[in-house]
């Protein structure tokens, strides 16, 4: 089910949030900045869905999953190896590759390996010309 379709029960609730709030010791001021914090987070969560349903936004998406998990483990040459199995894996997919080397090119940049960064962008260059 996509996200949009749950705007009007989120509305119903929205406005249900605003009359019982105050009641509750709130401030109507207080309850309008939920109702539009509530209201932002859905949008951004309805395109995440939508990014998610091309098989390219899927594919980016994990591929930023996957580099998260190696940051919070601060294993960035992990994180490279794991992406050189994704380049691997994938020969003929260059929408994958491309978005695997602007992965890498972010982890050696962040390293301070400006010369990987710059031989992942040339790759980049090489394969889709």
């Amino acid at each position: 089910m996509k996200l949009s379709k749950l705007i009007l029960p989120m509305t119903l609730c929205a406005a249900l949030t605003t009359v019982a709030w105050p009641a509750q010791g709130q401030q109507p001021d207080e309850a309008m900045q939920f109702v539009e914090l509530m209201s932002e987070y859905m949008d951004l969560a309805d395109k995440v869905v939508s990014t998610a349903e091309t098989p390219e936004g899927a594919v980016f998406m994990a591929i930023e999953g996957i580099f998260e998990v190696y940051e919070q483990r601060r294993d960035a040459p992990g994180a490279v190896r794991h992406l050189n199995r994704i380049l691997e894996a994938n020969p003929d997919n260059q929408t994958v590759r491309n978005l695997v080397r602007f992965k890498l090119r972010d982890i050696h940049k962040e390293t301070g390996d400006l010369d990987k960064a710059l031989e992942q962008l040339d790759l980049v260059i090489k394969e889709n010309t």
